[in-house]
């Protein structure tokens, strides 16, 4: 070839096949040549000669040319169309359409529309995809396969599942591509029961799939962790004799990772023809998803050994591994590694570094991480200031915020709603109110997420109108924030305002969720408020919250508090999983209405459902055993004490002596009392109680003789126990002896209590004019038991004179048992 002018016959010739072969350097050489032979405006040669540029990629030069011509053609059109479709200039394109259908001399074929479409999939632009989806109907050519294919993927890719599911109905040759853009659009609007539906309709139409199918329905199987489907399509690859592809192999390695079946994941990745770094990470993704970090590590390891080095994706499930099992050591070694090659500047890779260090809890190393990377980010900047509040470090936090604005990184809400958690955390109301105002600055007040943590941190600060006008200044409301108010009011203990609050956010037709439900049955509670209650069990029975244990839980202590055993019975043996809060709401209700028989049967219940009982329970228990004087199910109880670890729990160990001494055992009160390792006055008191109930009052005295020696001051109920023990064994003088040192060495003001007491000590010892010095001496009027004892005393010893008195007061206090006294005496 010379650069000698050329025929218009040739130079077609010339650019046909420079078409073909789609070179860019023949293309500009045939361009000089055309315009050496003067033939660029050669009606034929012109249009011939922007399709090859165009084709070749050379637009601007297709472009000049075309503007050239006097009557370009649809082939003309259509390949700079295409050209700059598939060239990057999508925009250019959609203009040059727009041209054409202004021109009246020619009209879009087949190509053009082809062109355009592939201009507009690129923009994922769906209201140019419409227009020229109405013309392609004016035109009758919607029903096209390669246009209708062409659409229909567009749709889908643009998420419009209505107008894909349209042309695809429509659609009167559907083949393996039509099916593969539907089930694609499926996928990508999580429609997976209707994807898997197509799945099986292709199936019914003998439409064979193809690769693309394959990996489309196995992206469904590992959306909704359906192993049976996926074991299905595994079969039918085989059948075809796909599963050597590599790109299929690592579609189902993926699938069956993310199923949780890492065992048949691992055997197929081994069985793969040729394995890939895309293999390797579809597994170590899959063992990541589900928590399996150490078998990530072990997975990047024999990546390494198979002689695959990692790319991003790698390091990154590397990394979030290492986080997951708390490898920090292994975490500095990959990062070491990423250093090297400069991987650790990419955002993503990076952002995950600082994930991991914070899981690992070493924030110096996120810190420091953060403030010297190249490129500041909000990302990581918000994962550092969380770790931090996760920490309990608040302050740090928010010194973490500050640096942040500092470095000119503006926060978004997810930064601000953690600073609020912050301030909220450290009960730091003035920070909170600056922060606030902050905001309020930026015009973020008027987001929910802010809003909602805004009145979360209001109501824990007890600033319930400032909480409530926060949330009624929220343009749009939502469950969070109704929920955060009426828990601070319960909280509060303003249950009445729960209540109405409750109200108005069913008013506004937001539907409560579990946790408002639990909160506000608590308020019904306290306010014992039986028929409330009732209608929202009504409404948690409609919503289907009945059987979710945290408001199962909360019904059944809703029902103990206002006194309806019965109805926390029946929703206690509809739940499902019952935990220990379960049983501790109902057993609190029997313990408080002194159904003590009840209360240890539930207790056997949970030991026969291997149910490991709290503190809370095994106190109320014991008490049960003492007021039923169950001294072998009290041993069985403290059995449960000690197997459960808590002996050594100072209420439990107070708990089990009173128990021993009402159970009659009080050698077994003071077993417990001498392995305890710490004790505090209740102990003392406990264990003083205990011999005195069983009259042994002398082993009373000797306890409380301890107790001085080993430094604890008695306090005022020390004095009514020992006055007990020394009455339940008839020690008067030691008797008067406790009450003098009350009174004279520890200033304690004597109550009825004591009193009574000390009359019933002499008056049974036949001592009834001290008896009666200490009925003239009490503060309060004496009851009628007391007096009525009184009496019988003096009639049983003789003495007539304190018998009068006794009779006087007697009828003076109490006139309708005069009768009954005058008949004693």
């Amino acid at each position: 070839m010379t650069g000698a002018p050329i025929t218009a016959e040739y130079a077609i010739a010339l650019l046909k096949e420079c078409r073909q072969s789609k070179n860019a350097e023949r293309a500009r050489f045939l361009h000089a040549l055309v315009c050496q032979s003067n033939l660029e405006c050669h009606g034929l040669v012109g249009n011939y000669l922007v399709c090859a540029l165009a084709d070749c990629g050379l637009l601007c030069e297709a472009q000049r040319t075309f503007k050239g011509l006097t009557c370009p053609g649809e082939h003309a059109w259509t390949s700079l169309i295409s050209g700059c479709a598939d060239f990057g200039d999508p925009i250019n394109a959609w203009r040059l359409y727009r041209s054409m259908q202004d021109d009246p001399q020619t009209y879009p074929s087949k190509h053009t529309y082809l062109g355009i479409l592939r201009a507009i999939s690129r923009l994922v632009d769906p209201e140019l995809c419409r227009k020229v989806h109405i013309s392609l109907v004016l035109e009758g050519r919607e029903c096209e396969q390669s246009l209708g294919n062409t659409l229909l993927d567009i749709y889908a890719k643009c998420g419009l599942l209505a107008d894909a599911c349209h042309v695809f109905e429509t659609h009167p040759a559907r083949d393996a591509v039509s099916f593969n853009s539907i089930i694609g659009a499926y996928a990508k609007c999580a429609c997976y029961e209707d994807g898997f539906a197509c799945v099986h309709r292709m199936q019914a139409e003998n439409i064979s799939p193809d690769d693309v199918t394959f990996i489309f329905a196995l992206k469904l199987c590992s959306s909704v962790r359906s192993i049976r489907e996926s074991q299905l399509l595994h079969a039918d690859i085989v059948g075809r004799g796909l599963e050597s592809k590599t790109f299929i192999g690592n579609a189902l390695v993926d699938v069956y990772a993310k199923c949780g079946t890492h065992k048949e994941a691992h055997s197929l990745l081994f069985s793969l023809h040729t394995r890939d770094v895309v293999s390797w990470n579809a597994l170590m993704s899959g063992y990541g998803e589900n928590g399996c970090g150490e078998e990530v590590l072990s997975c990047l390891k024999e990546m390494e050994q198979d002689g695959i080095l990692p790319d991003k994706t790698s390091v990154i499930c590397g990394l979030k591994a290492c986080g997951l099992v708390q490898k920090l050591g292994k975490g500095r070694e990959i990062h070491l590694a990423i250093a090297k090659v400069g991987l650790d500047q990419e955002l993503h890779v990076s952002n995950t570094l600082v994930v991991m260090y914070v899981k690992c809890g070493s924030l110096v190393d996120a810190n420091k991480l953060v403030l010297s990377a190249s490129k500041h980010d909000l990302v990581a900047w918000t994962v550092l200031i969380a770790g931090h509040i996760e920490k309990g470090m608040n302050i740090e936090a928010l010194k973490c915020f500050e640096k942040m604005k500092q470095q000119g990184v503006s926060p978004d809400s997810n930064a601000y709603v953690f600073c609020l958690q912050a301030c909220c955390d450290m009960k730091s109301v003035g920070q909170g109110q600056l922060v606030y105002l902050e905001i309020v600055k930026r015009g973020l007040n008027l987001n929910i997420f802010i809003g909602s943590a805004l009145v979360h941190m209001y109501t824990k600060f007890g600033l319930l109108v400032d909480a409530h006008d926060v949330l009624q200044c929220l343009p749009i409301r939502n469950e969070v924030c109704w929920t955060a108010l009426v828990s601070g009011y319960v909280e509060h203990g303003l249950c009445r305002e729960a209540l109405d609050c409750f109200k108005k956010m069913q008013a506004e037709n937001i539907s409560p969720v579990e946790f408002t439900y639990a909160c506000i049955l608590k308020a019904c509670g306290i306010l014992g408020s039986f028929e409330e209650g009732q209608y929202i069990h009504l409404d948690v029975v409609r919503k289907g919250f009945e059987v979710e244990a945290y408001v199962g839980n909360a019904l059944v202590d809703m029902y103990v508090k206002v006194g309806h055993l019965y109805e926390a019975k029946s929703v206690f043996d509809k739940l499902p999983y019952l935990n220990v809060v379960a049983w501790t709401a109902l057993i609190s209700g029997y313990a408080e209405g002194e159904l003590h028989e009840q209360v240890l049967d539930c207790f056997g219940q949970m030991q026969a459902k291997n149910i490991n009982a709290d503190a809370v329970i095994l106190i109320l228990c014991l008490k049960a055993c003492g007021a039923t004087i169950s001294l072998e199910r009290g041993r069985e109880v403290h059995a449960e004490v000690r197997k459960s670890g808590l002996e050594n729990d100072l209420f439990l160990a107070n708990s089990l002596i009173d128990m021993y001494g009402k159970c009659g055992s009080p050698e077994e009160g003071q077993e417990v009392f001498n392995r305890m390792s710490v004790r505090d006055i209740v102990s003392w008191n406990a264990l003083i109680t205990a011999y005195g109930e069983n009259h042994e009052g002398k082993m009373a005295l000797q306890s409380f003789k301890r107790m001085q020696e080993q430094g604890f001051e008695p306090d005022i109920a020390t004095f009514t126990c020992l006055l007990i023990a020394c009455s339940h064994s008839s020690l008067i003088e030691d008797g008067q002896k406790c009450f003098e040192l009350m009174v004279e060495k520890y200033g304690y003001e004597p109550i009825p209590q004591h009193y009574s007491t000390m009359v019933d000590l002499f008056a049974r010892a036949g001592e009834v004019v001290k008896a009666w010095r200490f009925v003239e001496a009490m503060q309060s009027p004496p009851s009628k038991e007391l007096l009525t004892a009184l009496l019988t005393s003096c009639k049983n010893y003789g003495e007539g004179e304190v018998g009068e008195r006794c009779f006087d007061l007697l009828v003076q206090l109490y006139p309708e048992d005069g009768a009954m006294g005058h008949h004693m005496y």
